[in-house]
Formats: structure tokens, sequence, C-alpha cells
């Protein structure tokens, strides 16, 4: 059942994984729909809502195992409060899309509709209950689990086409791909780590993390936006 309009998406908090086995991909974003599922079994049991995100022409960036196909469908558990799945992506959502686009609209993600954008499963603090050395999960008094804020991994937006950011300059793959230009990747890892100034430039910690993995040229060469000759130089593509 499709939510009606007039309930109001919240980007900031008040109080199975999607995609599977993607990790991290880029398409282009057909349709977003907001879904409500309600248990019809438990007449007393609450209306669950969901955001179901649709993709097209999606290019693989990293994947636990092949997938070979053009289009990607994901769903979101939606959430008010902090700390949880959905404010994670809304976290990353806020950073890259300007407050000024989305604030007064009721599903704020509907600005992302027909742009091409990339998503990570990338580490975030969730509430999420509590486990001991074996993996068990830890119990109150009251034998109940007991929860707690801890890392996790969850969908999170990296960059959207015609956004750059609350910085309103470059992405840290724009600055990257300047980087490189004309050049190996000699003294490149040093640049990315220590370069203060490129810390508060949306992504960044983002394209460490990749980096640290040795999988952010080669993504970026995947795709498309650097090339690389016989001689190990690289070249901006566009």
């Amino acid at each position: 059942m499709t939510q009606p309009t007039e309930f109001k998406f919240k980007m900031e908090p008040t109080g199975g994984r999607p995609f599977n086995p993607l990790l991290r991909f880029r398409g282009t974003l057909k349709t977003v729909t907001p879904v409500v599922f309600k248990n019809e079994d438990d007449p007393s049991a609450k209306e669950r809502m969901t955001v179901k995100f649709d993709f097209i022409d999606v290019t693989v960036i990293d994947t636990e195992e092949p997938y070979p196909f053009p289009t990607a469908t994901g769903t979101l558990p939606y959430s008010d409060r902090g700390e949880t799945i959905w404010m994670a992506w809304a976290n990353s959502f806020r950073t890259i899309v300007p407050k000024s686009e989305w604030q007064d609209l009721a599903m704020p993600f509907k600005v992302l509709e027909g742009k091409v954008q990339e998503w990570a499963y990338l580490p975030a603090r969730l509430r999420r209950p509590l486990t001991d050395e074996n993996g068990e999960n830890i119990k109150g008094a009251d034998g109940r689990d007991k929860w707690g804020v801890q890392d996790a991994d969850a969908w999170q937006l990296v960059s959207v086409e015609g956004y750059s950011g609350e910085s309103g300059g470059s992405t840290i793959y724009d600055l990257i791909v300047e980087k490189l230009d004309g050049s190996d990747d000699k003294g490149f890892m040093e640049w990315l780590f220590t370069d203060m100034s490129l810390k508060s430039v949306p992504g960044h910690s983002t394209a460490v993390e990749a980096q640290a993995e040795r999988k952010l040229i080669p993504m970026l060469v995947e795709s498309g936006k650097l090339t690389q000759d016989a001689a190990g130089i690289y070249h901006k593509v566009g």
C-alpha cells in the first residue's frame, strides 16, 4: 500500500541487507516509493514504514558475489529515531543534498529520482542488540535483550549527480581525479591521508577507507572517471 502523501518524512533524528549481495554501486534512481506494511494477523500491531529504491543502469563497484544485472531494488526501514539504518542513510543524504532542495517536501528523498548516484554499505553508529565475546545476545535482568549504540554497517549515499555536498565545492572524487590527472599514484596515499584541507570535503572518510583497501583508484577507473596508460599515468576522462 502506498503511503498517503500527507505523511512528513524526517531527515533529522527525533529519537537480510537491502541490495544484497551488492556492497557498493552506482546507478540511476528510477523511482523511490514509501510503503506501509501491517500484520493483518495482529490487529494491535503497528504499521511499519519502509522506503523502496529502484535503480536502473547499475554499475557494480563492490559485491560479495557476481551481480550481472542492470537493475537493483532495495528497501530501507523508516524511523525518525537517531542511530538507526534510516538515519545513517539520511545523514549521508543531508551531507550531500542542500537543505534548500528538500526541507519543504513531505518526501525529501524524491529529489533523488532520475539522478545518477553512488551508494555504499559503510560503517555507521547504530543501536543494536549487545552481544558477548561469543556473539550471543546479552540479556538484562528482565530477560530481554540489552541494546546499545555500536559500530555496524548501513547503506549510505556517497555522491549524487548535480550535488557536491554542504561545502558547495567539489566532492572528494572530483579532487582525486584532478590530483591523479597526468601523473602516477606516487605520493597519492600520503596526500589523501594527511592533507588536512581534504577532511571537510564530502566523501573523504569513504575515500580513505576505500584507498586503505586499495579499491579507490580501481573504482575510479572502472567507473570511467580515469584511464591509465601503458606507462602507468592516469588521465581524467571528459
